[in-house]
């Protein structure tokens, strides 16, 4: 089991238990495009991307329900998270309407909150289309928020995050340790800033927000404090220094989701399309036939021919486009960044 299967499986325990105890019998998340509007509770409770209308059930009793498109199915299947993992073709509708039928819960938590923003990952448009959905049936008058589930499930450090955290915040301590012997006055927040990053970029980490501000960087009393960028304004002896920097770890699925090779290739195609870390497809030959063109596609450019080498452009995405909607041919591929990032010892996922 991989971390981020782990890390899931977690959670949905978690989350059954939290239900148990605030008195609601499901929970149910809504999810499109997610690389566009992603619900932040998604890296909880699904940890993949999805392209079509989703739909992630958690039931007190334990049952998890994932509803996906049919091309969004595999991952889901893949990472062994759900019970039950269903597949459709045209609509999210009528397989959302049984489930929730058969489940026949008496309130149904959804993630929309005045306060709380990571538990207000449900848009206006899922909203109408859910209400579409439970025309008719006695539910949609059952509908609560889920702010205090999602609280409470966030607050509760799993096994596998407390691991997270512990690992960020030694690295976060490296890293500030590092720094503090080359401080000296004169130095400016834009020279402290960069030898910050020069140790990120060695680590082969990310940033756990905006790059133009992580680190923030406060040298003496005369900054204006908040979520501004570094200056050129000077560290002068006896002054404060003020640091705040997380660290994002990213974590790749190396394993190609069921059906993207064809199965008695699958080994070998892996091998010749390694990837590394940050999702850049390196080394390995395309090949030829459909599983190339996948690849040159993958590599942002044509390959000028069958043998060619793969390379990632700068800027290039390695994902490819996701299908326009039901009947799309087109496939997600393998790199699935998760997870999580630290500031100041608490646990935050972006």
């Amino acid at each position: 089991m991989t971390s981020q299967q782990a890390l899931i499986h977690e959670k949905l325990d978690q989350a059954a238990g939290i239900l148990r105890e605030q008195d609601v019998d499901l929970w149910l998340t809504l999810a499109r495009e997610t690389l566009l509007t992603k619900d932040p509770c998604l890296d909880l409770i699904a940890g993949t991307y999805c392209a079509w209308q989703s739909a992630f059930l958690v039931a007190a009793s334990g049952e998890r329900i994932a509803i996906v498109g049919r091309f969004d199915a595999p991952n889901l299947h893949d990472l062994g998270t759900y019970d039950d993992v269903i597949g459709y073709d045209e609509s999210l509708a009528p397989p959302l309407r049984a489930a929730i039928e058969r489940l026949d819960p008496r309130s149904i938590a959804l993630n929309y909150s005045t306060s709380d923003p990571a538990a207000d990952g449900l848009t206006h448009g899922l909203w109408l289309l859910l209400q579409e959905t439970l025309a008719g049936m006695p539910y949609a008058d059952r509908l609560v928020s889920s702010e205090a589930i999602v609280n409470a499930l966030r607050g509760r450090k799993s096994p596998e995050e407390i691991r997270r955290i512990r690992a960020a915040v030694s690295d976060t301590e490296e890293i500030l340790g590092g720094i503090t012997t080359a401080l000296r006055p004169g130095l400016a927040e834009l020279e402290i800033a960069a030898l910050v990053k020069a140790e990120v970029a060695r680590r082969g980490l990310g940033y756990a927000w905006g790059e133009d501000h992580c680190p923030a960087v406060n040298a003496g009393p005369d900054k204006d404090v908040g979520h501004s960028s570094p200056s050129e304004l000077r560290l002068e002896r006896g002054q404060l220094l003020h640091v705040d920097f997380g660290r994002l770890a990213r974590r790749l699925l190396l394993r190609p989701p069921a059906g993207l090779v064809p199965r008695g290739r699958r080994g070998r195609a892996a091998r010749r399309g390694r990837l590394s870390v940050g999702g850049a497809l390196v080394g390995g030959r395309c090949g030829s036939g459909r599983l190339a063109t996948r690849r040159r596609r993958l590599a942002g450019r044509r390959c000028s021919s069958k043998r060619a080498r793969c390379v990632r452009l700068p800027g290039a995405d390695v994902r490819p486009r996701p299908p326009a909607g039901p009947g799309g041919s087109r496939r997600r591929d393998v790199a699935r960044p998760a997870l999580g990032s630290v500031r100041g010892g608490a646990d935050r996922r972006r």
